[in-house]
């Protein structure tokens, strides 16, 4: 497969592997407090994670050691991704709380509708990040009234469909 499509495999694992953690992650919570589970579940992911780091650096043959890649990470980078840690941990907890007192196949819909909640969020507040983020997708033909009219899946685009 080509390099430029294997986001479209990485995309389709992602989905696979999203709705695995759904139907595990139901069936593990069931006589546990959410927020363990939920930090169990993050210990896992870390070990992974780092595991994926080490192999990747080592395989990549780079230059400089994994110290001082890490190091060399930008403020505004650290920042960014720190942000995103503290949203994917409030995230991860209420997900986990809400599937272990609620249906999963009604919790899971409203997880996966936040891409759609972001390009809102953002097209309104912030429209200048439109391009520059790369935060829309390619436009998409649907037919309508038995034509063809392009609907824009794009942060600009898509905010005539968001709420007010």
């Amino acid at each position: 497969m080509k390099l430029n499509r294997m986001w479209l495999l990485f995309a389709i694992l992602s989905a696979v592997f999203a709705a695995a953690t759904a139907i595990l992650a139901k069936v593990g919570i069931e006589s546990v407090d959410s927020n363990l589970a939920t930090a169990i579940r993050t210990i896992v992911v870390v070990i992974m994670a780092w595991v994926v780091v080490i192999v990747s650096h080592r395989l990549g043959h780079q230059s400089e050691t994994l110290l001082e890649t890490i190091h060399n990470i930008p403020a505004r980078s650290w920042l960014f991704l720190i942000l995103s840690g503290f949203a994917t941990g409030a995230s991860w907890l209420c997900y986990f709380y809400a599937i272990k007192v609620g249906d999963v196949s009604k919790v899971v819909p409203i997880d996966k509708s936040s891409l759609h909640y972001l390009r809102c969020h953002i097209s309104r507040r912030v429209p200048h990040l439109e391009n520059r983020h790369r935060l829309h997708t390619a436009p998409r033909r649907q037919p309508h009234n038995g034509s063809v009219v392009r609907t824009w899946l794009s942060v600009g685009r898509f905010s005539d469909n968001c709420p007010a």
